[in-house]
């Protein structure tokens, strides 16, 4: 709705305030809202997708060093099994016993046929 101003010559014209044009019209302050959510609605939906990215590459190294882990659990229950060590017992200058002492139901402590 456009206001209208009399002159003081009273010829009925339209014209602007005399006080001046006023800084922000509302149609002008719309707009510049509008733009400013735009920019900062940009900003933040950027934002979110590079957090994303890291995201993604966080859950692959996850899963890398998930599996990693899986391997060196392998590695170290095959590396500290009985079967291994008696294999490597040899190598390191243990001799293979000839005789195997179990325990007894009365026994605390294993004898041999040597005592």
């Amino acid at each position: 709705m456009k206001r209208r101003y009399l002159r003081k010559g009273g010829k009925g014209e339209t014209e602007k305030s005399k006080k001046g044009i006023p800084l922000f019209n509302k149609g002008i302050f719309v707009w510049v809202l509008l733009f400013i959510f735009g920019a900062i609605q940009v900003y933040f939906a950027i934002f979110v997708s590079a957090l994303g990215a890291d995201l993604q590459t966080l859950e692959k190294k996850e899963a890398q060093v998930t599996e990693e882990n899986k391997v060196l659990r392998s590695q170290l229950i095959e590396s500290t099994s009985l079967a291994k060590a008696s294999e490597n017992s040899e190598s390191l200058g243990f001799a293979k016993s000839k005789e195997t002492v179990f325990l007894g139901g009365d026994d605390f402590v294993a004898q041999g046929n040597n005592f």
